[in-house]
């Protein structure tokens, strides 16, 4: 559970942290699209976060999380896939990819958060030290990951 938890947080902020970036220096897509880019993923993110509960009654929880991580390696895919500076990918195509990322990483996050909840079931006093060790993985991960990310890619523009 700790490890499904720190994964998902780890895909759904690395993109959230990278994709202005992306936008901005890769696709040289223009100043805009650092502010386009996170609410392509943050608005379809929060409308999708309302129906949770029902696709979580539906198919339970780890069809759900399986669903979440579907979409959320086709949106990765849409961007890995497509060639960088070319006419064919505009920004409506980096902004529907932005999409599937909302959508997957909102199905990620909730349902990762469900499980928590599932692990410490009645144990209610356990609750404040599970959700606090998890964060500290999640931190810890993230702060792991930006830093191989920086030192195997390191930024050679001008700032």
């Amino acid at each position: 559970c700790a490890i499904v938890y720190m994964c998902s947080r780890l895909v759904v902020n690395l993109t959230q942290l990278y994709s202005p970036f992306y936008v901005l220096d890769s696709l040289n897509l223009g100043r805009i699209s650092v502010a386009i880019a996170p609410l392509a993923i943050y608005v379809p993110s929060l409308v999708f976060t309302v129906g949770q509960k029902y696709i979580n009654k539906l198919l339970g929880r780890y069809m759900t999380y399986f669903l979440g991580l579907v979409v959320t390696w086709a949106g990765l895919m849409w961007i890995w896939l497509q060639p960088q500076n070319s006419e064919t990918f505009s920004a409506n195509a980096v902004y529907g990819a932005m999409v599937l990322l909302g959508i997957g990483n909102s199905t990620l996050l909730v349902t990762s958060l469900s499980l928590i909840a599932d692990l410490i079931g009645n144990r209610k006093n356990a609750g404040a030290f599970v959700y606090g060790v998890m964060s500290f993985c999640d931190k810890l991960s993230n702060g792991i990951a930006i830093q191989v990310i920086q030192i195997l890619h390191p930024c050679h523009g001008d700032a």
